[in-house]
């Protein structure tokens, strides 16, 4: 058998020893030296951010095994929100993004579905996994569980679904592109959660945290118009909720709103029918005397002071294009819509319809004078100097709303199903 030279066998292993040991051992060193230096995180953080889009930030990178990335943080800033979201202990893997803990802004909801939906490639699905989300409000702070993200795309448009647990009530939403619109629901009809659920959809629910609601909501955005559809129930929603931001009137308490069905588009209130029951509360001596005036509404007691208290307010409404109809409900006076000891404070309008400016009227100061109620008069008067009124300056009497009456609900003629 050949026999090498003994220099040659020398060299041979030393050759060897430097391909086999030395230099993998000193790949491996760099290449630990390379994870940890700044380029190799943006590296991370770019490969991230690609299947989600916005500006990801993200600590701890850990490389478990071939095609599985562990992050001790990740935080998330989708294009167009002014609030990141915030992620700990996550495992990023072929088969999706999980996470233990996670927390996000209500009004960053919307602008972080639409980006998964828009980043969705055609054939790869995406799945997100959160066990505890912590949505924060105005003001609160509620908690999603077992919270389940699914963003695909094909053919007909990307959709992207998000489903948890509120209260141990399912709470779904959903964004799905059709065409050139973008489609919104939140589908809640199986239980009562936070009001905030709205709120983080369409920013006209926000502010409503200590409400809750059971039913559907769905909100269309179709180039730069907006139209959505609302049914459902509120409870414990506040009743100066009602008078609209700005309004110079003054109603306490809080109860039970039913909606039958809101339709909008874009700022403008094109159809809402439901039923109020709530009490007790108090109502300012202008917004009686408003009510009184414009809506024709009996006024049964003279307000003393800042305004009146009631034990019930209970009525039905209807607006429309055709105007605004009222019936009283409470069961203590046929046709009452306040009352207090069994006696009416307010009456329903003796007529059956009035025209939306009475509306407009009651819940507005009064001015020196009064804009037509037509599309051409409202197109004149929004390029001409209008006047400031002054608000009447009240404070409705103070009453206790912590323990409420029994009575009735609104709620079983309302059923959703």
């Amino acid at each position: 058998m050949f026999s090498l030279h003994e220099t040659t066998q020398r060299t041979l292993c030393r050759v060897l020893f430097v391909a086999c040991c030395a230099l993998p051992a000193s790949a491996a060193l760099l290449w630990c030296a390379y994870e940890s230096t700044p380029w190799a995180a943006a590296r991370w953080e770019a490969s991230v951010a690609a299947p989600i889009g916005g500006v990801v930030e993200a600590e701890g990178f850990q490389r478990v095994r071939p095609g599985v990335l562990r992050l001790d943080r990740l935080r998330w800033m989708p294009e167009g929100a002014a609030n990141a979201v915030e992620l700990e202990a996550v495992q990023i893997s072929s088969g999706g993004l999980s996470a233990r803990n996670a927390a996000i802004e209500g009004g960053t909801i919307r602008q972080a579905l639409l980006l998964l939906g828009r980043n969705t490639t055609p054939g790869r699905p995406m799945r997100i996994r959160v066990a505890s989300l912590q949505v924060r409000g105005e003001s609160s702070a509620e908690t999603l569980r077992d919270v389940e993200v699914n963003a695909d795309s094909g053919a007909a448009g990307w959709r992207v679904s998000a489903a948890g647990r509120c209260d141990k009530q399912p709470v779904r939403i959903t964004a799905a592109e059709a065409g050139d619109a973008v489609r919104l629901t939140c589908d809640c009809r199986q239980g009562p959660v936070p009001a905030w659920v709205l709120g983080s959809l369409v920013d006209r629910f926000a502010g409503l945290s200590d409400a809750r609601f059971a039913g559907r909501l769905s909100v269309e955005h179709r180039g730069g118009a907006t139209s959505g559809e609302v049914v459902g129930a509120f409870a414990d929603f506040p009743l100066h909720a009602l008078l609209g931001k700005g309004s110079p009137h003054q109603w306490q308490g809080e109860g039970d709103l039913i909606l039958e069905r809101v339709a909008w588009a874009d700022d403008r209130l094109l159809e809402a029918a439901g039923a109020v029951e709530a009490g007790p509360g108090a109502a300012g001596a202008s917004l009686l005397a408003a009510a009184n005036r414009s809506l024709r509404c009996g006024l049964r007691v003279q307000p003393a002071g800042g305004g009146v208290a009631f034990d019930r307010t209970a009525f039905r409404f209807r607006i429309d294009a055709q105007g605004i109809a009222l019936s009283g409900q409470c069961p203590e006076f046929p046709g009452a819509l306040l009352a207090r000891g069994g006696a009416a404070v307010l009456t329903q309008p003796p007529l059956e319809r009035l025209p939306i400016a009475h509306l407009v009227q009651t819940l507005t100061a009064e001015g020196g004078g009064w804009v037509p109620a037509t599309r051409h008069a409202q197109q004149l008067a929004r390029g001409l100097p209008l006047p400031q009124p002054e608000a009447p300056q009240e404070r409705a009497p103070s009453v206790r709303t912590a323990t409420r009456p029994e009575q009735p609900s609104l709620r079983e003629p309302a059923t959703i199903r």
